[in-house]
């Protein structure tokens, strides 16, 4: 019954593993999708660009804050 609840574990902290590192990369993904759309907006409204500047920099800190603590999470996460 022990080895069952080993592999569970295992299986568990393997699939977290996983789903850690994509969520890193998605993340990233978004930071740098989110940062790179103030293109856009300068070229299809430029009268409105600063306003979207500020949006966009905004949603690029709320992400960087996602980010840190999705790492933050993995370190407690596989040492507790």
């Amino acid at each position: 019954m022990d080895k069952d609840t080993d592999k569970e574990k295992y299986i568990q902290q393997e699939i977290f593993k996983l789903l850690h590192s994509q969520t890193t990369v998605l993340i990233l993904l978004a930071v740098f999708l989110a940062l790179s759309f103030c293109i856009v907006d300068y070229l299809v409204t430029p009268e409105n660009f600063n306003k979207f500047l500020v949006y966009r920099l905004i949603w690029g800190f709320i992400l960087i804050a996602f980010y840190f603590l999705n790492n933050k999470y993995k370190r407690t996460k596989y040492f507790s």
